[in-house]
């Protein structure tokens, strides 16, 4: 062991932290950024290897240009003397192994770690690299809620020109050493088989297996008995683990023996892992055979449109005409969570067939306002109160094979009354050309006096393809998650949706919603922008009228091209093509006027778009941003907290409640407030940044100091620099904070267009420079 003060390069040991069979750890310091690190000092036999200290530097290199939030950062490689060493990120927790030496998980906390791991594997195996030394002990769980894969690409270095992994075997066999590593090790691996991150996958199933059972898959009393266990044997205590049967067939799926029946990837397995336990997620893989649930949506479809028909009917029939509605989720009943993405798509459905016929003459509220009416019992006055409409459509769904009993109520909530209900029992055959003519007849009977175009609109069919559908419907679910990892497994599903049918107008433009979605909320205009545009540009090849294109347009146009002309005129809220149901047009419009330093008005055309979606998360978070502006901490709060009431994990407004309670002065409930944001979004340079904020405004600068550190070496694709800068700003340092903004300005962060109304940079305001910055990028007037 290496005594404290010895120095590795520019390196001072401090302490040593643990050692293994890969060598030793130890906290160091480096003098030069004035940071902890930590450092592995590598085996005597890799120093003295060179073809393996050449094998090491390759693959140091490459999972240090990884930069992912959840795999251990590498910052250096070296030599000194006779050690080699790595210098990696110090991490404060526990590894996965100690942890579940110490105590089982909970379901949702595996899921968490699980979909975490799977996240970082994803970005390593995108680059070509493959761990092959997955275990507990090389999953770091860090004190802030955080997943860290470690020893990526540096646990586990093959003999040289060998093609196996019999290094592993043999080592794992020798005296004193446990039987951790080849307990998780894949069948190929055991044979002596050439592996790909199919390997990792097994290994990933291991884990998972572990968690949910409290017991090693694999491992048994003797290194013979645990290969055979991996050759030939089942997971001990799966079968009997208290957790959702979808996620149990996961991870029976990842723990095939034969590679070819995994996973055959892990890009989609984060969405897959955390789809198993949450009621408003898809399956973990799309059926095979998807046209039972398409005949589902459709029939519910057909009959919510009969609904619409009775409700609108002519007023000589009825009372006063319906002018409002609202179609809730379908329940689902039997609560099988792979129909729920399906009930939320057919309200989603039906609210966009009805607008799409004649938009601005019939109200209906967009999915993002009656999303939270999933649960049920409900009482349909509140509901209707709160939405403010006439009338709501409630309904249930049972499947049983073939056969599907549907059950619908019509309410008409000014007298808190049903008018109509039914129940159907349906063979699934045929409906998608039914779905046709109904939809021309409920048009006939609202008598909406429909144009061609206008009629081709409201039965209008985005595909014939029933997979590409469902692949996007469960886009869209995950859209709605507004999550990074949401947002990218909505990426992927429109994408092989559009592949699956590349005339698919609407997954093209889901692709570019996501990508714009993305750069507006996690990693910048820059590194998501002109993906979207390339998507708007083969949605326009096919649609030319969509929609999206203009609004998508004029968000890219206010965010990343600083174009406020282009951008006033594609975000015109007033225009009647039922965009709003697509983005937000009068919140992005009061973004354009909060960025001309127009505020009231910004506040005044956000609080319209929070009037069409009076129940959405997202809106009440953007209220409570433009109330910021004004400096008004007690109205940001408010929306804020009404915005977390309706989403819990929208980390957004975490975000803005917690800016509201440093500029009150109340910096450790701040911090509580940042701190509970990062459980649901860890990589948020926001998020993070906030942290480090309100120690600064507390006079914890040491504190604040250390989180700026460790965010000035995050990547520039995570937008740190606008936080990085508030911190400076916080600690009295204007020109670093300047340097900073600009960095912020280069990168089009979404943030900067604010500026001159974020009150955080009020001790700014007067430095001329920061007026000349202001003037230098072309902030509008």
């Amino acid at each position: 062991m290496l005594p404290p003060a010895t120095r590795l390069g520019p390196y001072e040991v401090l302490a040593p932290l643990g050692a293994g069979g890969m060598g030793e750890v130890y906290r160091a310091r480096d003098p030069r950024l004035n940071r902890e690190v930590a450092i592995k000092v590598l085996p005597a036999d890799v120093r003295l290897d060179e073809d393996r200290r050449a094998r090491f530097d390759r693959e140091a290199r490459a999972v240090a240009a990884l930069s992912h939030p959840n795999v251990v950062a590498i910052y250096d490689v070296g030599a000194d003397g006779h050690h080699v060493y790595a210098v990696m990120e110090l991490l404060e927790g526990e590894t996965l192994g100690a942890r579940l030496r110490r105590e089982p998980l909970p379901v949702r906390r595996a899921v968490e770690i699980g979909a975490a791991i799977a996240e970082g594997l994803a970005a390593a195996h995108q680059r070509g690299i493959v761990h092959r030394d997955l275990k507990p002990d090389n999953v770091f769980l860090t004190s802030d809620g955080r997943v860290k894969l470690l020893d990526f690409g540096l646990a586990r270095v093959s003999l040289p020109g060998a093609s196996s992994d019999l290094t592993t075997i043999a080592d794992a066999t020798a005296p004193g050493i446990a039987l951790g590593t080849v307990g998780y090790m894949s069948p190929e691996q055991v044979r002596g088989e050439a592996v790909d991150a199919r390997a990792d996958v097994f290994a990933l199933g291991c884990l998972l297996s572990e968690m949910l059972s409290g017991r090693p898959a694999f491992v048994r009393a003797t290194a013979a008995e645990t290969f055979s266990a991996i050759l030939h044997g089942e997971p001990v205590g799966l079968a009997d683990a208290s957790a959702p049967r979808s996620l149990v067939a996961l991870v029976e799926k990842c723990l095939a023996k034969a590679p070819g029946d995994r996973f055959q990837g892990t890009a989609d397995l984060p969405f897959a892992i955390r789809s198993t336990i949450t009621t408003d997620a898809p399956p973990a893989s799309a059926p095979s055979r998807p046209s039972r649930r398409l005949w589902w949506v459709a029939a519910v479809a057909l009959i919510v449109l009969a609904a619409a028909a009775y409700w609108l009917r002519p007023a000589s029939d009825a009372g006063a005409p319906i002018t409002s509605l609202a179609v809730l989720p379908f329940e689902n009943i039997g609560g099988d969570p792979a129909m729920e993405y399906l009930s939320d798509g057919l309200a989603d459905h039906v609210i966009n067939s009805l607008t799409a016929a004649q938009p601005g003459k019939l109200r209906v509220r967009p999915f993002a306002s009656v999303v939270r009416f999933r649960t049920r019992p409900i009482d349909t006055a509140t509901v209707a109160a709160a939405l403010n409409v006439d009338a709501l459509v409630i309904g249930s769904v049972r499947q049983q094979g073939e056969d599907l009993a549907i059950s619908v109520s019509l309410v008409d909530a000014r007298e808190d009354a049903q008018i109509w209900g039914n129940r159907y029992t349906s063979r699934l055959a045929d409906i998608l050309a039914v779905q046709d003519r109904f939809a021309s007849d409920v048009a006939s009977t609202l008598r909406l006096q429909l144009t061609d175009e206008e009629a081709t609109r409201l039965v209008r069919r985005d595909t014939n393809d029933p997979e590409a559908y469902l692949l996007y419907r469960q886009g869209m679910h995950e859209l709605n998650r507004f999550s990074a990892e949401g947002l990218m497994a909505a990426r992927d599903l429109f994408q092989r949706a559009a592949q699956r049918d590349p005339r698919y107008a609407a997954a093209l433009a889901g692709v570019a919603r996501t990508y714009v979605l993305l750069g507006s909320i996690h990693v910048g205009p820059r590194a998501a922008y002109p993906e979207a545009l390339r998507a708007l540009e083969r949605v326009r090849a096919l649609d030319p009228d969509n929609p999206e294109l203009r609004v998508q347009q004029g968000v890219i146009h206010l965010f990343h091209d600083w174009n406020w002309v282009e951008a006033e005129r594609e975000l015109d809220p007033s225009m009647p093509d039922g965009s709003e149901l697509l983005i937000p047009v009068w919140n992005m419009h009061g973004f354009l006027l909060g960025a001309r330093g127009r505020t009231q008005e910004g506040i005044e055309a956000i609080q319209r778009g929070n009037e069409v979606e009076p129940l959405s998360a997202p809106r009440r978070a953007e209220l409570a941003q433009a109330w910021l502006w004004e400096g008004d901490t007690a109205r940001a709060s408010a929306e804020a907290r009404r915005a977390l009431e309706l989403n819990p994990y929208f980390f957004l407004a975490h975000h803005h409640l917690g800016v509201a309670q440093v500029l009150e002065g109340r910096f450790d409930e701040a911090i509580a407030t940042f701190e509970k944001g990062l459980t649901t979004a860890p990589q948020s340079a926001l998020l993070r940044g906030g942290v480090a904020l309100a120690h600064a405004r507390a006079g914890r600068r040491a504190t604040a100091e250390s989180i700026l550190d460790e965010m000035e070496n995050w990547s520039p694709r995570s937008g740190r620099a606008y936080a990085v800068a508030w911190v400076h700003a916080a600690l009295g340092r204007p020109d670093a904070a300047l340097a900073w903004l600009r960095r912020s300005a280069e990168d089009r962060d979404p943030f900067f267009i604010w500026v001159r109304s974020d009150p955080l940079f009020a001790t700014l305001s007067k430095d001329p420079r920061f007026a000349a910055l202001i003037r230098e990028v072309g902030l509008p007037s």
